[in-house]
């Protein structure tokens, strides 16, 4: 920093303006600097800097896997709206593993990680006493306001969209119903969307047959999978609802190869609403959920709480059902 003052005639304290604060500086010194900087090649030590400051300017991301579309929406929105006010990002990933998750939340908190985001609220206890001890302010995303008392949450009601999702293929007629339902364990919002299910089924009377049940991964080879297993049955469901996209693509994929035609054979439901569900032919009903929006708000969440402003969580729409030509009426008996 001494050799950039020097090269651009200025003090270094000038030089940290015009890296921290630019607007403080009048244009012909930030040019001045900033030719100094570059003839010299000089790239400023964030190290050094944090030691001076106590402060990292980073954020830490815990996402279950960035393999899923909406996940990696998440991370992009969170690091643009962070990058704005210049926090870098730094993201691990659990691969739905409880250890997983408390292994990288330490080694986030060890490299100084201001504040940290978490997907559920379904963590171990010792995770969330290490934030809590080490006074690490953290955001729980996709759990429902007022479900996780005490906890900063960014989410939506994942009961109800399946509630909705439910209601909608009984207004269509179906009266026997397939499950595909993604791993419950480590993951709160696979439980509330298969309790969605099982509830609103159970007013009228209906119950899913353990045949036609199947919880596992949660890809599109999964549900390939689990679609056949189900159709092969003596039985078969005349609607299936599938806990994500991914699942219900699998499920329109293995349909096609059985020669079964969707919707007139059998419906099928996705909920995300990823690109694919509405590029296939024909597209999947689904729930569209606001995953950018979602980043954005703990994006600009942290940015007030480390200004010390305390910041303010808004309300995170409802996922909207999106009716696509996955679904019709049952054929007549």
């Amino acid at each position: 920093m001494a050799d950039v003052a020097k090269a651009a005639r200025v003090s270094t304290a000038t030089v940290s303006r015009v890296m921290n604060t630019p607007e403080m500086v009048t244009e012909e010194i930030r040019e001045r600097v900033h030719s100094a900087i570059q003839k010299l090649k000089w790239v400023p030590n964030a190290t050094a800097k944090s030691l001076r400051t106590s402060r990292t300017h980073t954020v830490g991301a815990i996402m279950p896997t960035l393999d899923h579309q909406n996940f990696a929406r998440i991370v992009q929105s969170l690091q643009t709206t962070m990058a704005v006010e210049k926090y870098e990002l730094l993201v691990g990933v659990t691969y739905y593993n409880r250890e997983v998750a408390t292994q990288q939340a330490r080694a986030m908190v060890d490299k100084g990680v201001e504040a940290l985001v978490l997907v559920g609220a379904d963590h171990p206890d010792e995770l969330m006493q290490l934030l809590e001890e080490k006074g690490i302010p953290f955001v729980l995303l996709y759990v429902a306001p007022g479900s996780a008392p005490g906890r900063n949450v960014i989410g939506y009601n994942n009961y109800q969209a399946f509630v909705t999702m439910t209601e909608h293929l009984l207004s269509l007629g179906h009266r026997t119903f397939g499950l595909i339902a993604q791993d419950t364990s480590f993951n709160d919002r696979a439980r509330a969307r298969q309790e969605g299910v099982r509830t609103t089924l159970a007013e009228q009377g209906i119950a899913i047959r353990p045949r036609h049940f199947i919880e596992g991964e949660w890809k599109f080879e999964d549900g390939m999978k689990a679609f056949e297993k189900i159709m092969r049955t003596d039985d078969p469901p005349t609607a299936i609802i599938c806990g994500n996209d991914y699942l219900a693509i699998g499920c329109m994929l293995k349909a096609r190869e059985m020669g079964i035609d969707i919707p007139g054979d059998v419906s099928i439901t996705g909920f995300d609403d990823i690109d694919l569900a509405r590029l296939l032919q024909p597209g999947i009903t689904t729930m569209k959920v606001p995953d950018e929006l979602v980043g954005e708000m703990a994006g600009r969440f942290f940015i007030d709480v480390l200004r010390g402003k305390g910041g303010q969580l808004g309300e995170v729409p409802a996922p909207e059902l999106i009716m696509r030509g996955s679904t019709s009426r049952p054929k007549p008996n």
